[in-house]
């Protein structure tokens, strides 16, 4: 089964970027056992639970239009 003739294959990728962006993020807000930048970390935290819901309605779209 491939995915990439679907339409919404193409809608992925700024989803899928922002979602590690914010991942890879997250470490810096933490020090020595300390959240500095708490502001910071739970606007990353939104951001990726918000591009996660995102990329996986377009996965479960992908899904429909490859049927």
């Amino acid at each position: 089964m491939t995915f990439f003739g679907t339409s919404s294959y193409t809608k992925i990728d700024p989803y899928h970027k922002a979602l590690h962006n914010n991942v890879r993020d997250l470490p810096s807000f933490v020090r020595s056992g300390t959240v500095e930048n708490a502001d910071k970390l739970i606007s990353a935290f939104e951001e990726t639970e918000k591009n996660s819901k995102a990329l996986f309605i377009l996965l479960d779209t992908m899904v429909d239009e490859n049927r």
